[in-house]
């Protein structure tokens, strides 16, 4: 089982992107590496960098977001978009991942003005819009730089309504 928490101290920050830069060619990211640093760059800036501990301390996944989005360049705060949900492969249970959103609304319920939506882009699959349709609902797919995305959009209430029902 993992622990996910905010990384709140420099330390915390350090293992997350030494993490980061250890799998930076398993990401799958569609991003080039300067994009993606540039997101790592504003990620640290907002405290939008959650890491997954295993029981011997160790990072084995991370969570990155940041405020606001591209559109507004970062002014409504609340709004996040997640830039990088990712685990190494002997983590990638769906038990994980669900954990991953947990902590992200759980976070999202400390914050002094709550988060009202949640957007993120991914490479178009059919496996993936059936996946993030459960949680979230496509707004399109656009040709970017990097190749064709879909943009989704969701809230943390729909996110909680979804883990309510899988908890069942």
């Amino acid at each position: 089982m993992l622990h996910w928490m905010t990384a709140g101290t420099e330390q915390m920050k350090e293992d997350g992107v030494l993490f980061i830069c250890r799998h930076a060619n398993d990401l799958g990211l569609p991003y080039k590496w300067s994009t993606t640093m540039n997101f790592l760059y504003t990620t640290l800036y907002d405290s939008g960098l959650m890491i997954a501990r295993d029981e011997h301390g160790d990072v084995r996944g991370v969570l990155a977001y940041t405020y606001g989005t591209g559109m507004d360049k970062g002014a409504d705060r609340t709004r996040i978009e997640v830039v990088l949900l990712y685990l190494e492969a002997d983590f990638r249970l769906g038990t994980n991942f669900v954990q991953a959103m947990q902590a992200m609304v759980e976070r999202e319920s400390e914050l002094s003005e709550p988060i009202r939506e949640v957007e993120f882009y991914c490479a178009p699959t059919d496996v993936r819009r059936r996946l993030f349709g459960k949680i979230a609902t496509c707004r399109g797919t656009k040709v970017h730089s990097c190749g064709p995305l879909d943009f989704y959009v969701t809230t943390p209430d729909r996110i909680r309504g979804y883990l309510a029902r899988i908890a069942k």
